[in-house]
């Protein structure tokens, strides 16, 4: 197993012992949920539909490509070009840190993102003082801090190393849904009670089927049970009657004895429509469409279709806002203010085939994509002779026409 490590170079001049003044770490939110469920990262994420939201967010953040991009001034025109050549590039693209992909590195952000609010990596720099790469930390062993000059510090626990202290300098810091914009909200935190609630319907699904015998009664007799009949009957009910093999079997009572059930069962109670309608809520906590869990109750090709373009705009967008602002931060700063990162999302927003082939071709006949650049777009190798823009004979400039 890769020892992961062993890319760590901690601190650019080792532990430099800045005196911290007040602190603040990952405030503990959790506890018992009204519910009576013990709600907290490990119990939540063991939960099929906030792992399900999990995935999908960050498998779908993952999934598209990070552009180096660099603005060059070309006899006064301004032009964004993928900077190809730039050792950066690479680790955007393909290979942040020689362990890792660029989709491993993504997945892990958007992880502690969504389930703890906050995201680290600690960045990499070569002999020469250059930015080549970026690790994830884990969020619940990272603090903030600042000393007695306002600087900002960080300090790691790592399961080999200990406690390390980062400089500012040496940490991206990902921020999701903030008061103070210094640290994030977790969303399992601040949602325990209705997640609470749906792990609390899981766990008596669990032990309905367990206990099988479904003996939600009493049982009536016209004389007293001796000491011995009473723990015969017992034991019989727990050998015989309870558990998936003994499920459905008719149960035998003896000496008078006649069974009276005293609660309703899981469709009266509407069990199924509550834990549909718990699925769907905490989909809403991650704003993830519902189709996207596997509750289509509700769902046509037509709603699906805009659910999807509706997820990609209004909550895929702010996850990558936020990842690309803090990347665009740093890489201003160590690379240069004409370098920023660019998710493509073009996949994402491509709606259907006719939509889509409908529009490039208004773009082509428009003039302001080139047949190359379509091509380009739609994956497909450029052609020789296609990338110049055309324009309609019937159509020009206001400045063509007079002359």
């Amino acid at each position: 197993m890769i020892n992961l490590s062993k890319i760590f170079q901690f601190g650019a001049n080792g532990k430099h012992g800045a005196k911290y003044g007040s602190g603040f770490s990952l405030f503990n939110l959790f506890g018992t949920s009204k519910a009576g469920v013990e709600v907290n990262y490990s119990t939540a994420s063991a939960h099929t539909t906030v792992m399900s939201c999990f995935r999908i967010l960050s498998e779908s953040v993952a999934s598209m490509p990070i552009i180096l991009m660099i603005e060059e001034d070309k006899k006064g025109v301004i032009s964004s070009t993928v900077a190809k050549k730039h050792k950066l590039y690479k680790a955007l693209m393909l290979e942040p840190n020689p362990y890792m992909t660029r989709f491993s590195l993504i997945q892990a952000i958007m992880m502690n993102l969504v389930s703890r609010g906050n995201a680290f990596c600690q960045i990499l720099y070569n002999q020469r003082g250059e930015l080549v790469g970026f690790v994830p930390l884990v969020t619940d062993q990272m603090q903030i801090f600042t000393n007695e000059k306002s600087e900002t510090l960080y300090r790691y626990q790592h399961f080999e190393y200990g406690s390390v202290e980062l400089e500012e300098r040496e940490i991206l810091h990902i921020v999701g849904l903030s008061l103070d914009g210094v640290w994030g909200l977790s969303p399992i935190a601040y949602s325990q009670n209705s997640i609470g609630l749906s792990m609390a319907m899981e766990e008596y699904g669990s032990n309905f089927f367990k206990n099988g015998s479904n003996a939600g009664g009493i049982f009536e007799m016209p004389t007293k049970l001796s000491n011995e009949a009473f723990a015969r009957l017992r034991d019989s009910l727990k050998e015989k009657y309870q558990g998936l093999t003994n499920s459905g079997k008719p149960m035998l009572l003896e000496e008078g004895l006649t069974f009276k059930a005293i609660s309703i069962n899981n469709n009266d109670s509407q069990f199924l429509e509550s834990r549909k309608f718990q699925k769907s809520e905490i989909a809403s906590i991650f704003r993830v469409p519902p189709h996207l869990i596997n509750e289509l109750d509700n769902a046509t090709f037509t709603n699906i279709e805009q659910q999807s373009l509706e997820f990609a705009t209004y909550t895929l967008t702010p996850w990558i806002e936020r990842i690309e602002q803090a990347l665009n931060v740093v890489i201003a700063r160590e690379v240069g203010e004409s370098y920023r990162a660019e998710f493509n999302m073009d996949f994402l927003i491509r709606g259907d085939i006719q939509s889509r082939f409908n529009a490039n071709g208004m773009a082509i006949r428009d003039g302001w994509l080139t047949r190359n650049e379509v091509r380009i777009k739609e994956g497909l190798n450029p052609l020789i002779g296609l990338d110049e823009p055309i324009l309609p004979l019937n159509m020009g400039t206001q400045n063509e026409d007079t002359k």
